[in-house]
């Protein structure tokens, strides 16, 4: 049977290839800042590299529960009050 975790380092594998553009935009708005052509698009491309990786766990997490047929340990209740299943009538 997968685990959660398996499940979760697969999906994270996956999303970092996918934005691996992120990555790149950060080495290249850091190199390009750090070499006095301005600030302007430095700035605009190692902004848009950061929030690109940002987006590589958040993306990650969120397809990892929707695969995972159980609820990982944490997550069933929030401030002691379980969490009810509602079915559509």
């Amino acid at each position: 049977m997968r685990s959660y975790t398996r499940v979760f380092v697969g999906q994270l594998l996956l999303a970092t290839v996918c934005c691996s553009a992120g990555l790149f935009f950060l080495f290249v708005g850091y190199d390009a800042w750090s070499d006095a052509f301005g600030w302007g698009w430095p700035v605009l491309v190692f902004a848009s590299g950061l929030v690109i990786t940002v987006v590589i766990p958040v993306a990650a997490t969120a397809a990892a529960r929707q695969m995972f047929p159980g609820s990982p340990a944490g997550t069933a209740s929030r401030a002691g009050v379980p969490r009810t299943r509602t079915t559509p009538s």
